[in-house]
């Protein structure tokens, strides 16, 4: 979404407002432009950091269906403090902020049931990715 906001490191709230707006004119639009802009060619894998749209997940569920691919979501979850430390270097009242925007408020709840691998402690990460294979193999749900 940053290369939809405009130059230099756009806040948050503005990339919440850019993502809703885009998804608003339609899922599928959407995901075809962020195809698009991501260049990808249909082959190898496709991985996105972030999704954040219960209608952007159903169009791409969608899309791997139609063409007969593997659809695994990832969450990995983290408690209050790293989240902070990450989104926000640390600033709890700011993640405050970013988490009362509807979009994140739909992300934590909806999104959340439909992960097909929860991350919920430390991992490695070849251990988390022979999860996500074993799921995208078998279509199954796995929390390691």
């Amino acid at each position: 979404m940053r290369h939809l906001a405009g130059p230099g490191q756009a806040p948050r709230r503005v990339l919440q407002e850019v993502g809703q707006r885009a998804v608003e004119e339609g899922a599928r639009i959407f995901l075809e432009r962020f195809l698009d802009w991501a260049s990808f060619d249909g082959e190898g894998p496709l991985v996105i950091d972030g999704l954040r749209h219960a209608a952007v997940y159903d169009e791409l569920h969608r899309w791997a269906r139609e063409r007969q691919r593997p659809f695994v979501t990832v969450l990995v979850s983290v408690d209050e403090a790293e989240r902070a430390a990450r989104l926000t270097g640390g600033d709890v009242e700011a993640l405050r902020t970013i988490d009362s925007h509807r979009v994140e408020a739909q992300a934590s709840g909806l999104l959340t049931t439909l992960a097909d691998v929860v991350a919920r402690r430390p991992w490695v990460l070849s251990e988390l990715l022979e999860v996500v294979r074993i799921a995208a193999d078998g279509q199954g749900r796995a929390h390691p």
